[in-house]
């Protein structure tokens, strides 16, 4: 999704990817990739603090980051839609803790999972 790479040491492709398998490695995130998950995480939380709760159960709204889904599923509940400012007001707390970029981070680093598969595939070719 855009342009992501990975900065890691190694004088030889092998010696490259085992750095990045150990976490020895960078990424780098070029133009508004950062700004893109980040406006796409905001306008997520928006849709599920205003969306009804049959809505919400039927369609599984996720950012793959399991602990961020968790919170705003708990308090983006009817309890709260009962108080229309307190619903505002911690729809507005996900969205600028989103914009601090921390959940974009968090969803970048998570990519880290897919090494395993890559090496799987380059024991393959190789």
């Amino acid at each position: 999704m855009g342009a992501v790479y990975t900065l890691a040491k190694g004088d030889t492709f092998k010696e490259c990817f085992e750095n990045i398998k150990k976490g020895k490695s960078y990424i780098v995130v070029e133009g508004g990739i950062k700004r893109h998950l980040t406006k796409e995480l905001s306008s997520w939380i928006e849709l599920v603090f205003s969306m009804d709760k049959q809505l919400r159960e039927d369609v599984n709204f996720t950012t793959n980051i399991l602990s961020f889904d968790r919170a705003i599923r708990l308090f983006a509940n009817e309890k709260v839609r009962k108080f229309p400012k307190i619903n505002s007001l911690t729809m507005q707390f996900f969205q600028n803790f989103s914009k601090s970029g921390l959940p974009a981070y968090v969803y970048m680093r998570s990519e880290k999972r897919l090494v395993p598969k890559i090496e799987k595939v380059m024991s393959l070719i190789a």
